[in-house]
């Protein structure tokens, strides 16, 4: 009742949905899987454009509550944001089997390469291969058409005759990670960071540790709003669902919603909770609290 009622309301369709993850999610993704492990010969496709289908109904869904929080009250709302929060992890669950998976039939997504053997000519060097397929150091880069050709020193020559295997890049903007920066051991997965305010130490721009950066990380995240983070403007709560609103008028499952999803771009932070919600007269303050990766204690206040 209370949500055909805010299907009227609002002008969405969550009865539909919710109808539609009762009787055919379970086979959808059934059918999904039985694919992407091999049990099925042929995509099936009209579950995958159902699931996709759905989520775009999800996300209206959660745009409607955004544009009309004050139609979102009471424990009934919180209810319905749960239950609507646990079937989009479903539906991502679903359209994303390719993703976890042991699959025998590899998603579009990840083939970025096109592979053609071909034997070396009389007289060609791995060098010159490299060179024609546009690898950045020919004379360093030879070494990956040896490795992706599995070819040993010891059969090599210019003679030609040999059978190697080129791989041209699909992506022009995808390149092979063949280092990092940094050993990612221990606190080191936290990252390092410049601090918000800039400054200079031994005539070089400071850099925070990793404790300073992911607790600065947090706070960040607490207090961003819509539209601060150029790359990802839709991150960050709204604050006009804040500002000068009173307990009474409150969406508290909006707002609650879009800080939790906001702490989860951090993959660094895990299990974040509301500890306390404070009203003052036109502000409202949240004490979060959250664990790292390692398991240590993170506790801010925002507003």
């Amino acid at each position: 009742m209370y949500v055909s009622g805010l299907d009227k309301t609002l002008g969405t369709d969550m009865t539909s949905l919710f109808l539609w993850a009762g009787t055919s999610l379970s086979t959808a993704s059934g059918a999904l899987t039985g694919f992407y492990t091999g049990q099925l010969d042929e995509l099936p496709s009209a579950e995958e454009k159902a699931v996709r289908s759905q989520l775009d109904v999800l996300q209206e869904v959660f745009r409607q509550f955004g544009l009309q929080p004050e139609k979102l009250k009471g424990d009934q709302a919180f209810m319905l944001m749960a239950d609507l929060d646990e079937l989009e992890e479903q539906l991502l669950t679903c359209i994303n089997t390719p993703k976890w998976v042991n699959s025998d039939h590899p998603s579009i997504e990840s083939i970025y390469t096109q592979e053609q053997a071909r034997p070396l000519s009389q007289g060609e060097t791995l060098e010159q291969v490299a060179r024609r397929l546009g690898l950045a150091d020919p004379d360093e880069d030879w070494q990956l058409v040896a490795s992706d050709s599995q070819l040993l020193e010891d059969d090599y020559t210019t003679g030609g005759g040999q059978l190697i295997t080129l791989q041209r890049n699909k992506n022009p903007k995808a390149f092979p990670l063949t280092s990092v920066v940094a050993v990612m051991k221990g606190k080191a997965a936290y990252g390092l960071d410049l601090p918000t305010a800039l400054r200079y130490d031994a005539n070089d721009l400071a850099v925070l540790s990793p404790d300073e950066t992911i607790l600065q990380s947090f706070k960040i995240l607490l207090q961003l709003t819509k539209g601060q983070n150029p790359h990802f403007p839709d991150d960050g709560m709204d604050k006009r669902l804040i500002i000068g609103q009173t307990d009474g008028q409150l969406s508290l499952p909006v707002v609650i919603r879009q800080l939790m999803q906001t702490l989860a771009t951090d993959d660094t932070l895990v299990n974040a909770t509301i500890e306390n919600i404070e009203f003052t007269s036109d502000q409202v303050y949240f004490t979060v609290q959250a664990y790292t990766v390692l398991g240590e204690d993170l506790i801010e206040t925002s507003n």
